[in-house]
């Protein structure tokens, strides 16, 4: 029977490994796609919040850390932070801060991640939908 702080603790390292995966592989995503001359810029995004709801309604509806500073820079390192947070995890490296590792990683998510989820899933999934909408309708008929 597998102790109830190793299976902890090996669940926090699982958790750990995910985030890394998760920020790595999205690190080279985000400047393509919301870069300062990507498909979906950021910072006309930021601007259309400032603008319909102002500064501090803005950051409530749209939480990120992007709102510093939007520059391509910023969008390069928030992801590369979260996957060695992920990996200090993952490693153990950090010891007994690993809980405040795990809530840095939560957050990085929510300010960083959250922005291709806001922009880009939205028009994928509606994409998606109507393709396997088709194309489930096309076999069945």
């Amino acid at each position: 029977m597998i102790e109830s702080t190793l299976g902890f603790d090996l669940f926090v390292r699982l958790l750990g490994l995910v985030f890394a995966f998760q920020f790595a592989t999205t690190a080279h995503q985000l400047i393509p796609l919301v870069g300062a001359r990507g498909a979906e810029p950021l910072h006309r995004l930021l601007a259309a919040y400032r603008r319909d709801f102002g500064v501090v309604r803005g950051v409530l509806k749209f939480p990120t850390l992007f709102w510093l500073s939007p520059s391509d820079a910023m969008i390069r390192t928030l992801p590369w932070i979260g996957t060695a947070c992920g990996l200090a995890i993952c490693f153990g490296a950090a010891g007994a801060w690993n809980p405040l590792l795990l809530f840095a990683c939560f957050v990085f998510h929510r300010v960083s991640i959250h922005v291709l989820h806001v922009r880009i899933v939205h028009q994928v999934r509606r994409r998606v939908f109507f393709f396997f909408f088709f194309f489930f309708f096309v076999i069945i008929c």
